[in-house]
């Protein structure tokens, strides 16, 4: 019996040892570079390209809609809500969007927002996991008012017509 207590007793440590021997050799060694984190966009990796409303020009008491075209610079997807503001307003907004890498068109969805001065100025945020944040704008995107309603397209200049075109020295 006593043979049989030293051989469990042996048995046992072998198993504890060879445990330990197969932890250290699998364990990381601890001057290897930690994995690089997950891959992961931030609001200053976008940019509003153009922003539009429609119709364009909108009279009072009409629906309208927002498109933007968003650039994600960064090579990472990721699911973001995006709002439309009127200084401390939001207008327009889309929840769970899929933002892919390169340039994405966004429509929002129709709204009764009400226009009532004579310009008004957009910006965009972003909400990435809970932050909201700006995003950078190619320009200023503002509606003008009009005798037709509120318009975001330039000003026209015309007709323009060139006559008589000599080279006089």
């Amino acid at each position: 019996m006593k043979g049989l207590v030293k051989f469990g007793i042996v048995l046992f440590c072998m198993v504890i040892w060879l445990g330990c021997a197969t932890e250290i050799r699998v364990a990381p060694r601890h001057d290897a570079p930690p994995p690089p984190p997950a891959g992961r966009i931030h609001p200053r990796d976008l940019k509003v390209l153009q922003l539009e409303m429609s119709p364009d020009p909108i009279r009072e008491g009409q629906r309208v809609s927002f498109q933007a075209l968003v650039n994600n610079f960064s090579s990472y997807s990721a699911r973001v809500n995006l709002f439309i503001r009127d200084r401390d307003e939001i207008i327009a907004q889309i929840y769970d969007l899929f933002l892919p890498p390169g340039e994405s068109r966004v429509i929002f969805p129709q709204t009764y927002y009400r226009f009532s001065r004579n310009e008004y100025c957009f910006t965009v945020e972003v909400d990435i996991e809970r932050t909201r944040s700006s995003i950078d704008l190619a320009k200023k995107f503002c509606a003008q008012r009009t005798p037709q309603g509120w318009t975001m397209a330039s000003p026209r200049i015309g007709p323009l017509f060139v006559e008589d075109l000599d080279k006089r020295e």
